[in-house]
């Protein structure tokens, strides 16, 4: 059975890391998902990786420019860093 609408997932990787992509083997290719991370965080594992690759959803990358407490927070909104 197709998830036809599909579903939208945003990762901040480097608050939940790996066990933030649990779950990736029931993404459809109908699916997005966003991960966003830092040189603070650790990498993908190349099984996680082929189980988001061969599920064929739509796959985003975006590294934060800065690193720590609320980092994706301040970049995806700015005006509150203080």
């Amino acid at each position: 059975m197709d998830n036809i609408e599909g579903l939208n997932f945003l990762i901040d990787y480097e608050n939940v890391n790996e066990s933030g992509l649990d779950g990736a083997e029931h993404l459809y290719r109908t699916d997005s998902l966003a991960v966003f991370y830092s040189k603070a965080c650790g990498n993908i594992s190349r099984k996680m990786m082929n189980m988001i690759l061969e599920s064929r959803c739509e796959f985003y990358a975006f590294r934060l420019k800065k690193a720590g407490k609320n980092a994706l927070d301040f970049t995806l909104f700015p005006e509150w860093e203080s």
